[in-house]
């Protein structure tokens, strides 16, 4: 009878600890904001490495950009996609890398060329605050493009940790845009 009193009191007191409020394990905090938003990040380096493309088999990465609307890809040299970053996580800090690229045509629509794309700001082997950003291309860049009320887009910013050559000659094979989504671009104001 003793045993048989104790496991409703075991019971309850599993019950008490499972029902009160703990963050889930899977519930990931965010990144936290780094600074003043109007501070530069200070740089970590230079000759850190990406592979920019919203596209890889082997990563996993599929992320198309679509027209307004969000049905039809992207394509050819009507569209502009360059990434910007910077070592920390505010955009007003973020700088373009590299040059512009035009999106693929026919079943590859929505896709950019993969490039290895080398940060002038970011050392091998650090991490680095990314984002896709898409534009019309009669705007010669995303800046202009948001000036003159062109249809355009980003992608969330996503933190990866570049590749490259390391000080000590040790090379780190470019990243891939792990944690890149699919995204549609907002359509141009009207003039």
């Amino acid at each position: 009878m003793v045993q048989s009193a104790g496991i409703p009191l075991l019971c309850a007191a599993i019950l008490a600890q499972t029902a009160s409020p703990q963050k889930s394990p899977t519930t990931a905090n965010p990144a936290p904001r780094s600074g003043a938003p109007n501070v530069p990040c200070p740089p970590t380096g230079t000759g850190g490495a990406l592979n920019f493309a919203n596209r890889g088999a082997q990563s996993g990465i599929d992320a198309k950009v679509f027209e307004p609307g969000g049905v039809t890809p992207l394509a050819g040299s009507n569209y502009l996609a360059q990434l910007y970053g910077a070592p920390c996580d505010r955009e007003s800090s973020f700088v373009a890398i590299d040059k512009p690229k035009p999106f693929r045509t026919g079943v590859a629509a929505g896709y950019v060329t993969a490039t290895s794309v080398t940060l002038p700001h970011v050392g091998p082997r650090q991490p680095v605050y990314v984002q896709m950003r898409c534009w019309e291309a009669s705007s010669p860049t995303y800046e202009h493009a948001e000036a003159h009320g062109a249809a355009l887009g980003k992608s969330a910013v996503i933190r990866v940790v570049t590749g490259g050559q390391t000080p000590g000659g040790f090379a780190v094979v470019p990243t891939d845009l792990i944690g890149l989504k699919s995204f549609s671009l907002i359509p141009a104001k009207p003039k």
